[in-house]
């Protein structure tokens, strides 16, 4: 009798050893599988806020060529209609003789402005695309675009000889930005003052920027964003 109650007595002895040993793998297996969870997360979330690869992997406005031939030609008459909506036509600055630059508006339209001269600021082109931004100082204005349809993608200027299209120029006082824009909701910094506004056709941010000194617009920048 004694003899089965001390068998009896080492099966459940091993039995739960067996499970507890089975806990602990099982528990280990979570651990790393946590841990790995965790390292991918933190890995997209790193790539995710990392601006320059957001902008490098943009390519704003374009169409991407899938055949094997090779893109050189621009698109001189590009239809920019799309972009004359209400929100859009606030992100242009006016010369005192009329040129007005507008934010995704055609830079080949405006008269007076040789687009054939220009320096690269970025290029993206591959062997069967040529993709890339344009830029060039010309009359206190430096301005950005695309190359492929001349869609303005940037401008600043630090000359009152520029207007935005509620009459804001370098040399106002931040109240008068804030009253010209009062139906907006304005963002402020240390340094500036801006106007953020989506452009649902783009899916990117627009931003009219005036840089301050002692409260006064000394820049003004009309960029986009993502």
């Amino acid at each position: 009798m004694k003899k089965k109650v001390f068998i009896s007595f080492f099966i459940l002895v091993f039995f739960f050893i067996s499970c507890e040993k089975g806990n602990d793998q099982i528990k280990q297996k979570l651990i790393i599988s946590q841990e790995t969870r965790n390292e991918t997360v933190y890995q997209e979330n790193e790539t995710f806020t990392n601006p320059n690869t957001v902008i490098e992997e943009q390519f704003p406005l374009e169409i991407a060529n899938t055949s094997n031939t090779i893109v050189n030609d621009i698109n001189l008459d590009w239809d920019d209609s799309a972009y004359n909506d209400k929100d859009t036509v606030e992100f242009c600055l006016t010369t005192a003789d009329g040129k007005i630059f507008c934010l995704y508006h055609n830079i080949r339209k405006i008269d007076g402005f040789d687009s054939s001269i220009y320096n690269v600021f970025k290029d993206w082109s591959t062997a069967h695309n040529i993709r890339k931004w344009c830029e060039k100082t010309e009359n206190d204005l430096y301005i950005r675009w695309n190359y492929t349809n001349g869609a303005i993608v940037h401008m600043e200027t630090e000359s009152p000889l520029y207007t935005t299209r509620r009459g804001i120029k370098v040399g106002d006082s931040i109240n008068d930005v804030i009253e010209a824009y009062k139906e907006y909701k304005l963002y402020r910094s240390n340094e500036a003052i801006s106007l953020n506004l989506a452009n649902m056709i783009a899916e990117e941010i627009m931003i009219l920027g005036f840089w301050l000194e002692n409260d006064i617009v000394t820049k003004i920048e009309i960029t986009i964003g993502t």
